[in-house]
């Protein structure tokens, strides 16, 4: 049973995760955080998933629950039908999401809720893999270039300047995450781009530069086994069209 509120609920997507789930690594930081809440949702995985998810669970009760759907929505409908789940479980000051194969160490998380607790103006913190000196920032040149080429993109369409749209590790303010997450997505690939889009419609533009930061991550390890192929790929450049559409543009 859910122990009490948290400062952040982190959902966390798995799909057929059996095997790369890194449970120490999930259950080391658990141990030591009792302000973070977790949320592993098994997206109608085919494998062991669910019996992994449930063994961190059985461990630690109070801060970890399971949403097991049976059929796989994809990444976009699974966190926000996490994000749905915990916000009817407790209270918390900040919701977000992270990818489960911990390409960026959870250990980030705490930076992240600095950076938020510090500015109460902030209601989103999104992870940027940026190469910097003193930044451990693992990326093949093909990936690094396809992630610049597509930020370059997204920025273009939400009339933003980012560096990383696409990092699976985001926080937002608890109110901010309910209410960009209360629809579905018109976007697979992309709904990370859409909910900027969705933030600046809400707000405007002037107002989610004063409101969302990247944040530079120390560590990223690009993780092998990555579910986007050329399919992935492509289906990402046709949402950006659906989202341009259906969201509109703003003049950089």
């Amino acid at each position: 049973m859910i122990s009490g509120d948290f400062q952040v609920w982190m959902v966390v997507p798995c799909y057929n995760e059996g095997k790369r789930l890194n449970v120490r690594a999930f259950a080391e930081y658990i141990s030591l955080h009792d302000n973070v809440g977790f949320c592993f949702v098994n997206d109608g995985s085919t494998d062991r998933t669910n019996e992994v998810i449930r063994n961190i669970k059985e461990d630690f009760p109070g801060q970890v629950t399971l949403l097991d759907l049976t059929k796989n929505q994809g990444k976009a409908e699974a966190v926000r039908s996490g994000v749905s789940h915990v916000s009817k479980l407790s209270c918390s000051h900040y919701i977000g999401f992270w990818d489960a194969d911990l390409a960026t160490p959870l250990q980030e998380i705490d930076d992240f809720l600095k950076i938020l607790s510090s500015n109460n103006e902030l209601i989103v913190a999104s992870g940027a893999r940026i190469s910097r000196i003193g930044a451990q920032v693992e990326r093949t040149t093909l990936r690094s270039l396809e992630g610049k080429l597509f930020a370059a993109l997204s920025s273009g369409i939400l009339g933003l300047k980012f560096n990383d749209t696409q990092c699976g590790a985001k926080i937002f303010d608890r109110k901010i995450a309910i209410s960009i997450f209360k629809e579905p997505f018109i976007s697979r690939w992309c709904f990370d781009v859409e909910l900027f889009a969705r933030i600046r419609n809400l707000i405007g533009n002037e107002g989610i530069k004063k409101v969302a930061y990247e944040v530079p991550l120390q560590k990223w390890k690009e993780i092998p086994g990555s579910k986007v192929d050329l399919k992935g790929r492509v289906g990402m450049i046709l949402d950006l069209g659906k989202i341009l559409l259906h969201y509109g543009r703003t003049v950089l």
